[in-house]
């Protein structure tokens, strides 16, 4: 979408004398690391997901929301001022953000970009026809056969991801709200862009962590990244023409992330994440800037950075991990990562309130690290997340498995 096609009130977004910017509504599934970026940035935050954590809480006016994501509505259509934004996995609402973009100016992609990009063989053929690797895709999940994975079209973090063949709760082999995709070997990772009008900006690449067991996670579950990731320059130069083919192809505003596998035969593009994702506060950290910041001036005005900025990032590595509850948990109020200092022990996120109660498999908390190599980060993160997990073996078990 171009800024032509905004309107006059998103194009005043940036309108006025105050000190502080106009007001920034975040709303997903998880609005932590976004509204700390727009926070860092100048914005006033409003912020609703399904956790209002401690340090969301912090930044900002933040709630949660019990019937997400219906519930979300009700807080773009409050009092607030200004223009809203979407974190995952929101992306799978797309009736619900056409209809909320009726309310207030929407910074990001409408319905019709988010269906398409969102379809996993249009993305398929886009990209071939351009000479782009991707990975076979079968609609038809009931074809499903080894070396395939069965995977849902709405989704989020890898869950529900299976191997073909194997069995998984979540629903029928021939449902139609899975698909099957072929499986690549090779190096999980996840690109960060901006777009407008067609023209998009790689801002850095990060290794993924998938189904570690460290992390308590299983499986094809994202569990955290590391970065900014060591690539060739013909990678870079892939993921570059990956970011625009998608641009161009799918007219996408403002941040948007890719998935892919790297291997031998190149950087095969698995999923496209068109919003703020989880790997992005790390691509923050490393270029020192608010991604939020670029999100909003692209979609209000165009603007695009220079196309240096993998080569600006930092020469040190930088690592997130999420810490998987392994049995039913209620925090009790003196679980010391409540009244945590950064300068006292690992640096956490997506600080849950006392008395939340956790199943397993639910993410609990998010630690985040840096140093002066992956190597040192990986192991930073396995160690603090250790302590954490020795932390929640302490806590008041539930007799439920799952709510």
């Amino acid at each position: 979408m171009c800024v032509e096609q905004l309107g006059a009130q998103a194009a005043c977004f940036f309108a006025g004398q105050s000190r502080v910017k106009n007001e920034l509504t975040i709303i997903g599934a998880s609005a932590r690391a976004a509204a700390q970026s727009a926070n860092r940035a100048g914005f006033a935050v409003h912020a609703a997901d399904l956790f209002a954590d401690l340090d969301l809480q912090k930044v900002c006016r933040a709630e949660a929301v019990s019937d997400y994501p219906e519930g979300l509505a009700r807080v773009v259509a409050g009092p607030q001022s200004g223009g809203w934004m979407i974190t995952g996995a929101l992306e799978n609402s797309p009736d619900l953000i056409d209809r909320l973009a009726k309310v207030r100016p929407l910074f990001g992609n409408q319905g019709p970009a988010l269906r398409d990009v969102r379809t996993p063989d249009l993305v398929e053929r886009s990209l071939r026809e351009t000479g782009l690797p991707a990975p076979e895709v079968r609609l038809n999940a009931a074809h499903g056969e080894p070396g395939w994975l069965r995977k849902p079209l709405h989704s989020a973090g890898g869950l529900h991801v299976t191997a073909c063949g194997e069995s998984d709760p979540s629903g029928p082999a021939n449902s139609p709200e899975y698909y099957c995709q072929r499986f690549v070997a090779g190096a999980p990772c996840s690109a960060a862009y901006v777009a407008a009008c067609g023209h998009a900006r790689l801002l850095g690449v990060t290794r993924q962590l998938i189904g570690e067991r460290w992390t308590g996670a299983s499986g094809f579950r994202y569990c955290g990244s590391v970065g900014p990731l060591a690539v060739t320059d013909e990678q870079l130069g892939a993921f570059a023409r990956i970011g625009q083919v998608l641009a161009e192809r799918f007219s996408l505003a403002g941040l948007f992330g890719v998935d892919a596998i790297i291997n031998d035969e190149g950087v095969w593009t698995v999923e496209v994440n068109p919003r703020y994702t989880a790997s992005m506060e790390l691509v923050e950290r490393s270029l020192d800037m608010s991604l939020v910041d670029l999100h909003v001036r692209a979609c209000v005005s165009a603007e695009l950075p220079s196309a240096d900025a993998p080569a600006r990032q930092s020469t040190l590595s930088f690592g997130k991990a999420i810490v998987f509850a392994e049995h039913a948990f209620t925090l009790d109020e003196d679980w010391s990562p409540l009244h945590y200092s950064p300068a006292d022990g690992p640096e956490l996120a997506d600080i849950p309130a006392a008395g939340t109660r956790f199943y397993a498999g639910w993410p609990v908390v998010t630690v985040l690290c840096c140093g002066r190599d992956d190597r040192e980060v990986l192991s930073r993160l396995q160690q603090q997340v250790a302590d954490v997990q020795r932390l929640i073996a302490a806590q008041p078990r539930l007799a439920a498995a799952r709510r």
